[in-house]
């Protein structure tokens, strides 16, 4: 896919200068809070002003911060093969599964709280599926865990069950060491494993203008290990910013670099990822939804920032839906989420596998659904070409006037190239009938069925499984 063929662009070059010139007012005059005094300690080392904790930016500090940080990097999978590039250089779209829902959904058993379980069977089908090139994270959060040990277990099933490149999680300075050291068990390998990027985490500012120690710590940890970082500002337009989408765009390019400054003045050349999350909420409630094109907007221009002021690497949130059902209103929530950050040009997709509700639930089924969606697109984005540029003068000379190109030798030849769906139904009324009148929800159920039954149970060598179990059980996270 060329990424470079996209173009939805939402502001003018003069309205992104005049943004980047109210974020360097806001961060030189305004300041951003740190709750970390190692991160503030960091800022007085290299002449920033710090009152309390809140830290003042001035421009020079933001653009050597950019221009210190790659427009692209390579996260490298356990198996090699599966390492991909993030960023301006990339030659197809980044995708990662859902993160975040507390809740499961199937058809056979309901909506209910998501277990260790659903977190391993989804974490086996990302790792299937073509399409996803990076696992980890939190694809439902496993209830039935004591919170103490809740993070290691899951990032010790994240290893036994990929070798695709992996998110880890966000946590304080300790907890991050222990999953580092985790990492470098099932890599077979201890300092090496830190020339490369292997490991990467989200990071998201506590809106407006606050990074939290955990936070703080994250960026810290990752950095002086010269892992990547998602810096993710999750900002909600009229509630935790302003009203304006500009106003709020405003807000969230603040935070993202006031973050990108502490990991590069922490380690030079660290990876940092460019996330646009805000959105706009539902102002009857002030709830949190993910349905609204006037969000995808406030992305938008996130993404042209990253793309064209700044040159970094970019991910959104896309494929998302408030739809509490597989329905409709999924359907066409889920295509414009995916549609407008990809004409954008984002580089990586996340939550773009299966979520629904507003991120709260997952589905099974609704991950092989997603799928083909982001198959519709990417296949758009292909545009067209090779055989397809082909005008058929000569074919449509010589069929003339017979109004039957069907069983032409040019048909019969490229017939089996055309798109085809994997879950879609495009059989007539009476075979879909005979089929068991099944809708596109028990399709993809059925289908996660079948790749869930013939997934390994482990992709780890025994005796470097036993040595990081061990290790994960003795574990106890410091940060609840």
């Amino acid at each position: 896919m060329s990424l470079a063929a996209c173009s939805l662009k939402p502001v003018s070059p003069d309205q992104m200068t005049r943004l980047h010139d109210a974020t360097l007012r806001i961060l030189a005059e305004t300041g951003i809070v740190f709750e970390s005094e190692e991160a503030l300690a960091i800022f007085k080392k290299h002449g920033a002003r710090v009152e309390g904790r809140t830290v003042f930016i001035d421009e020079k500090m933001v653009d050597d911060a950019i221009q210190s940080a790659p427009s692209t990097y390579r996260h490298r999978g356990r198996n090699d093969a599966r390492s991909i590039l993030v960023g301006h250089r990339q030659k197809r779209l980044v995708l990662s599964g859902a993160y975040g829902p507390v809740n499961i959904y199937d058809p056979e058993n309901g909506r209910r709280p998501g277990t260790m379980e659903d977190f391993i069977n989804l974490t086996k089908l990302s790792h299937a599926l073509d399409s996803v090139s990076v696992v980890g994270g939190l694809p439902v959060d496993p209830s039935d865990l004591e919170p103490k040990h809740k993070t290691f277990q899951m990032l010790y099933q994240i290893l036994r069950h990929t070798d695709k490149p992996i998110w880890a999680f966000s946590s304080l300075g300790e907890d991050v060491l222990n999953m580092f050291k985790m990492v470098e068990i099932a890599y077979g390998s201890s300092a090496q494993v830190w020339e490369e990027h292997v490991v990467a985490a989200p990071v998201c500012p506590l809106s407006p203008l606050k990074y939290a120690r955990t936070a703080s710590e994250t960026i810290l940890t990752y950095a002086r290990h010269r892992q990547p970082l998602y810096i993710n500002s999750c900002i909600m337009a009229g509630v935790s910013g302003p009203i304006s989408l500009l106003g709020t765009a405003t807000l969230m390019n603040t935070e993202i670099l006031g973050g990108l400054v502490l990991a590069q003045l922490t380690a030079p050349g660290t990876p940092i990822v460019y996330v646009p999350g805000g959105t706009v909420a539902d102002m009857r409630s002030g709830s949190y939804i993910c349905g609204s094109p006037e969000s995808n907007l406030i992305v938008m221009v996130g993404l042209q920032m990253a793309l064209d002021q700044y040159l970094l690497p970019t991910r959104v949130m896309g494929g998302l839906t408030d739809s509490k059902a597989i329905d409709y209103q999924a359907g066409a929530e889920v295509m414009q989420n995916l549609f407008m950050p990809i004409l954008a040009g984002a580089h990586f997709l996340n939550n773009v596998l299966g979520t629904m509700e507003s991120q709260m639930t997952v589905s099974l089924g609704k991950y092989l659904l997603d799928v083909e969606s982001i198959e519709r697109v990417v296949r758009v984005m292909e545009g067209i070409s090779g055989d397809d540029t082909d005008l058929s003068v000569d074919l449509i000379q010589q069929e003339a006037h017979k109004g039957n190109y069907l069983m032409n030798p040019s048909t019969l030849k490229k017939c089996r190239s055309r798109w085809q769906p994997s879950i879609a139904d495009w059989d007539t009324y009476n075979k879909w009938q005979k089929g068991g009148s099944l809708n596109a929800e028990d399709r993809g159920h059925l289908r996660s069925k079948e790749i869930l039954a013939n997934s390994p149970d482990s992709l780890l060598p025994k005796d470097i499984e036993l040595d990081l179990r061990k290790y994960a059980e003795k574990r106890v996270s410091v940060a609840i």
